[in-house]
């Protein structure tokens, strides 16, 4: 169950003022619609009233990041540039949000009172309690509670207590490729400090945590039996020689083949659950694979369909929470657990397909379903993972084109030449590309170039035919 807790645990961190949340889900919705939107749309969208929108975009307009993204006009806006991804807004939201603050605070202090949190965090005693009743409500599916006396501590599954402190902390320091590096170090040595007591289970409570990353381990014994995961993941080491004889030794007791692929599979599973990763580039600096997420798309599909057929509902769930990390957490956009992916809605088969998807877990693992209160929720996590990159993509009609010339076969041919060599498709590390066409939600790191979908595009080249009729 701590899987699901995990995954969850993601969106803890996800905890802003209303105001914040329905700015996020704006900006959201924006960010998706390469065109005006007028006030009233917003309006109706979102339930609330014209002033309140208006002051809504008039205030992420102010955030330093978005000072060039959106443009309004008097009676609507769009989103032009495209430089700040949602995701990125709402890791604004979050480092700077009540709940995120007060559990820093917590985390730093341990003798911290409620009178003296409540003036820290400039709120009243009242205020506070009725904060931390929130909060409690939120993490009490993973086990978790802040208690207020005899002091305020986090208190519950430890596992999931050292996941949610490690999150918060890191929140509050070091910039993205330094906070990586300082956590591989130091993952390793707690990794290797532990593993002496790992068959004793003669740890305290900090360490205690170590232990569940073994668990991932089980998952691994069942992924080799299909050699679905290629070297290619994998194209240098990036384990310290102490802790791959470490890990060596352990995938030996679980009786595990030893392969290079299996050692960095198991740290890699390992360190994942440790680490909450807010940026991409972190993430393929940290694998060292230039291509990880191209790759990724391209086997995923067909990874995850081969997995579920012959592993458990649990083993799944541990594979496709790996995948989630490598796929992009662009996946991990919403706060609620019943409203999470909230921007798929946007896609015209969203809802045919979450039936379909719905119907498939029905049959397919009834009994270790109903086990859950999160149903919507990985309803959801596999309708993106089994069936987005197949289904959502329409078919593309060619363009028919004939060339006709008075000048002859020649000339014909020259204009035909000519029209082939006006479009060139070109790989990401080129840096020079005039038009970005997308199929998918992989999004490029900068949108200085308009942006696509495959139909926009061809509306775009009708507009253009048309002028010229």
């Amino acid at each position: 169950l701590f899987l699901i807790k995990m995954k969850g645990l993601f969106r803890v961190l996800l905890i802003y003022e209303k105001d914040s949340l329905y700015k996020a889900k704006i900006y959201e919705f924006l960010f998706f619609h390469n065109k005006e939107v007028p006030f009233s749309i917003l309006s109706q969208l979102f339930d609330l009233h014209n002033t309140t929108i208006k002051r809504y975009l008039s205030e992420l307009q102010e955030i330093e990041f978005l000072k060039n993204e959106l443009f309004i006009s008097k009676t609507s806006v769009i989103c032009t540039k495209k430089n700040v991804l949602p995701l990125e807004l709402i890791k604004y939201f979050k480092a700077n949000g009540i709940f995120i603050d007060m559990l820093n605070m917590i985390y730093k202090n341990k003798y911290l009172t409620i009178e003296c949190l409540a003036q820290r965090l400039y709120v009243s005693s009242s205020h506070l309690y009725k904060i931390i009743k929130e909060l409690n409500c939120r993490i009490k599916i993973f086990d978790l509670e802040l208690e207020m006396f005899p002091k305020i501590r986090i208190t519950g599954n430890i596992f999931s207590a050292i996941y949610l402190e490690w999150s918060v902390r890191t929140l509050f320091y070091m910039d993205e490729k330094r906070k990586i590096n300082y956590e591989i170090k130091q993952f390793q040595r707690n990794f290797c400090a532990v593993f002496e007591l790992t068959s004793s289970n003669n740890f305290n409570d900090e360490q205690k945590g170590y232990y569940f990353y073994y668990q991932w381990l089980q998952a691994i014994k069942k992924i080799e039996e299909k050699d679905l995961i290629t070297q290619s993941f994998f194209s240098k080491t990036i384990l310290t020689e102490e802790a791959e004889n470490k890990l060596t030794f352990l995938l030996k007791a679980y009786q595990i083949p030893i392969t290079k692929k299996h050692i960095h599979l198991a740290y890699i599973g390992m360190f994942f659950f440790k680490v909450h990763f807010d940026s991409e580039f972190s993430r393929l600096n940290l694998l060292d694979t230039k291509n990880l997420l191209q790759q990724t798309n391209n086997q995923i599909g067909y990874f995850i369909k081969e997995f579920q057929k012959a592993f458990k509902f649990k083993e799944t769930l541990v594979l496709v929470s790996w995948l989630i990390i490598l796929y992009g957490n662009f996946f991990i956009i919403d706060l609620k657990l019943e409203d999470s992916f909230s921007y798929l809605r946007y896609f015209p088969k969203f809802l045919k397909l979450e039936k379909e998807i719905r119907e498939w877990l029905n049959i397919n693992f009834n009994d270790e379903i109903s086990q859950y209160s999160t149903l919507n929720n990985l309803n959801e996590l596999f309708l993106v993972m089994l069936s987005y990159k197949e289904s959502l993509v329409e078919p593309v009609p060619k363009i028919k084109i004939l060339l006709e010339s008075s000048f002859g076969n020649t000339r014909k041919q020259q204009l035909e030449d000519y029209l082939r060599s006006t479009i060139e498709f070109v790989d990401r590390e080129d840096n020079k590309y005039d038009v970005i066409i997308r199929d998918d939600l992989c999004f490029p790191t900068s949108y200085s170039n308009s942006m696509y979908t495959i139909s926009e595009f061809l509306e775009k080249l009708q507009f253009i035919f048309n002028q010229f009729g």
